[in-house]
């Protein structure tokens, strides 16, 4: 892996960049490498903050001739995205959704977040608490006797 960072503010955003690629090798020897999207950062001195991913993202599986990308920010909603999977340069899924709220391959939705089932947080006994745990706080501790 080999990054970089860059940097660009303006009166009330900032952009940071990324450069470079990252990879994953798996037991098989396949190598996926990608690139990475840029944060935005708007509203950074009066405003509501928010932060959003743009840009494209690319994938690329040499050993099986396969290439992927995102792209967000292509349409008015910027959560949107667009995207495709190809092998050996023949696109066989188009990809469209909002990473918001879900995701179609070729159509057929994939992932929707209301139809997402939520699972209920259960909390770690005392016993099994890192020392590192917030829960372990000195002053939260005090607060608590």
């Amino acid at each position: 892996m080999h990054t970089g960072y860059s940097a660009k503010a303006s009166w009330n955003s900032i952009k940071v960049n990324v450069i470079g690629s990252k990879y994953i090798t798996f037991k098989d020897g396949t190598k996926i490498t990608w690139n990475n999207m840029e944060d935005q950062i708007c509203n950074t001195l009066f405003g509501q903050m928010t932060r959003q991913v743009t840009g494209k993202q690319e994938y690329t599986d040499e050993a099986n001739g396969i290439t992927a990308f995102i792209e967000t920010g292509t349409k008015k909603v910027q959560d949107y995205i667009v995207g495709s999977i190809c092998q050996y340069g023949h696109e066989i899924y188009k990809v469209t959704g909002n990473y918001n709220g879900y995701i179609e391959f070729n159509g057929k939705r994939y992932w929707d977040i209301r139809e997402t089932r939520i699972y209920e947080i259960i909390p770690s006994s005392e016993k099994t608490l890192l020392p590192s745990d917030s829960r372990n706080r000195l002053d939260i501790l005090i607060l608590k006797t």
